[in-house]
């Protein structure tokens, strides 16, 4: 099952080389097939985002960068993950030859997400997970198994162990997990 790991700039140290020897040991302990760095302030994306860039490609991880298509191109960032208002941006990132990945959080989402060609959608929140509402939960995904869909779906939200990802290999919907805190380093012992 792949994975994907998504950034929190409030669990990640923002200066440079703390951010970077953080990054190669979340990869090396987890090896996520990609990454994405989200972070709402600007100054500190356009600082993070060459190293992050630089991480993921030394470490074999598809970089993806969070809503800006501009600064993925800039940076050299391999993918963007739209937000719900940019699905209409999917022709301006294959123009470009960069992937689309795309947050549902419902079945019509899916749909619609699909129909216009994202390559990955997200579908969250599947567990419960901090400040995010109440959880699809896995009988949402036992009714996606009676639906085809053009991209891979991935699991997110309340993924924080094994169990949770042994619970998602039951579903030939799901292609594979993306998660905040599954990834994060174990603590010092």
């Amino acid at each position: 099952m792949k994975s994907y790991l998504i950034t929190d700039p409030a669990l990640y140290p923002s200066a440079p080389p703390l951010f970077q020897n953080y990054l190669r040991e979340i990869f090396h302990l987890h090896h996520p097939h990609c990454a994405c760095l989200r972070d709402s302030k600007e100054s500190r994306r356009e600082l993070l985002a060459p190293l992050f860039v630089k991480v993921c490609q030394e470490c074999g991880v598809i970089p993806l960068l969070n809503s800006d298509i501009k600064m993925a191109l800039a940076h050299g960032f391999e993918g963007v993950h739209l937000k719900g208002n940019q699905l209409g941006e999917i022709p301006k990132l294959q123009a470009y030859g960069l992937k689309s990945f795309y947050s549902a959080h419902s079945l019509q989402d899916l749909q619609r997400a699909s129909k216009a060609g994202v390559g990955v959608a997200t579908i969250s929140p599947i567990f419960a997970t901090p400040n995010k509402g109440e959880p699809l939960g896995i009988e949402f995904l036992e009714i996606l198994e009676e639906y085809a869909f053009a991209c891979e779906i991935f699991a997110l939200g309340g993924i924080v162990s094994q169990k949770e990802i042994d619970l998602l290999k039951g579903f030939s919907s799901i292609n594979g997990f993306a998660s905040i805190r599954f990834f994060l380093p174990l603590p010092p012992n």
